[in-house]
């Protein structure tokens, strides 16, 4: 039976779950999209085993029936070369997919459907409803603290946990950590303390789905999944198992040294300082003096940059070495104007916050330079 779409009914579900579809596979299936018809809705789902998404696109035309899996990456390019409102005829035989468009014929091989890997669990008791634009904003500005490749599996993803009527995400590679929260809103099945680890692969890609929408969007999670739910778009992704690091025993509570700042000034000075940084090491210096914070940056070749950056400053001298990148990564998340650096020494980790009146906080080891 040949079934017609328009190339934009097609297109938009199919490439909203391309990101978790590779060319190159071990299972051959995982490369391919599944694809199912009816005369309510065209549903495209892609998925690697670890993340799965499924994507719904309301579909009002001509009763017809379509199941089948085909090739993710070459189906997109086929439906993209099409011009915008193209009609295109469907029709499946066997492991064949005829597509036929204008004076276009394209003839793609498909795979049994029941050969697909589905993600996921029948129930999922606990859920909350949480604000799709500060999803996308507790995500963005934690995220960049998650391990990659670390031995410690459990590092390299992002905790997601509830206490009361917030949720909390925290990001550490053992280096630094980023942790913020914001409200949810009505929840189910919730207990205070009740966490999972999502794996990083699952963060990036539900940050690029998330949108900046005010709407209320539903997270759940069971024993082994968690799964978000967007209306037109539903994002499952596995969890991982380990147990997640004491992360509040690195907080520091207090601080001897305590440097009210603008962020932008402080970004810039540290931009400056990273042109002549050692490119592997990364470190520079923060010198902590009566006429502010001066940044110190040099490399093995004996170059060096430095730039004063004029701030009020009442306690000792002293400078400590930290890492550029981590600096300018939490830098970059933040959006207040002003930010505080509390450090008690300089062997001891730097917190960067807003002087505690913001959502977000964060913990940066220092560096031996």
């Amino acid at each position: 039976m040949n079934t017609i779409v328009k190339r934009e009914n097609i297109l938009k579900p199919v490439q909203a779950v391309l990101g978790v579809v590779e060319r190159k596979q071990t299972m051959p299936i995982l490369s391919n999209i599944l694809i199912k018809i009816d005369n309510n809705s065209i549903s495209a789902t892609g998925t690697d085993l670890e993340v799965e998404l499924v994507a719904i696109e309301p579909y009002a035309g001509p009763a017809s029936e379509l199941e089948t899996t085909v090739p993710g990456r070459k189906f997109v390019d086929i439906l993209r070369s099409f011009p915008e409102g193209q009609e295109i005829s469907m029709t499946h035989e066997g492991d064949r997919l005829l597509l036929k468009a204008g004076k276009s014929r394209f003839n793609l091989v498909t795979l049994p459907v029941d050969d697909f890997p589905l993600v996921g669990e029948p129930e999922m008791p606990s859920h909350a409803r949480v604000s799709e634009r500060k999803l996308r904003e507790l995500l963005r500005r934690t995220h960049f603290s998650m391990a990659q490749n670390d031995v410690r599996y459990y590092l390299n993803g992002l905790r997601i946990e509830f206490a009361g009527k917030h949720m909390r995400a925290v990001a550490t590679d053992g280096h630094r950590l980023a942790l913020g929260e914001i409200e949810i809103g009505a929840s189910e099945g919730i207990q205070g303390g009740m966490g999972v680890i999502v794996p990083r692969k699952g963060i990036l890609e539900l940050e690029r789905l998330l949108t900046e929408q005010e709407r209320e969007i539903r997270i759940a999670f069971g024993t082994n999944h968690l799964k978000i739910d967007l209306g037109e778009l539903m994002i499952t992704s596995k969890l991982v198992e380990g147990r997640f690091p004491d992360y509040q025993s690195v907080i520091p509570k207090d601080g001897r040294h305590r440097l009210v700042i603008e962020r932008e000034r402080l970004k810039l000075a540290l931009a400056r300082a990273a042109i002549l940084a050692n490119e592997k090491a990364r470190g520079v210096r923060l010198c902590f003096e009566s006429q502010g914070l001066r940044v110190i940056g040099h490399n093995t070749e004996q170059e060096e940059a430095e730039d004063l950056v004029e701030v009020g400053y009442e306690g000792e001298s002293f400078e400590v070495g930290f890492n550029v990148s981590y600096l300018l990564d939490v830098l970059n998340a933040m959006e207040e104007r002003e930010i505080e650096l509390m450090i008690n020494d300089p062997n001891s980790s730097c917190l960067i916050d807003t002087g505690g009146k913001g959502n977000y906080r964060y913990v940066i080891m220092p560096m031996r330079l």
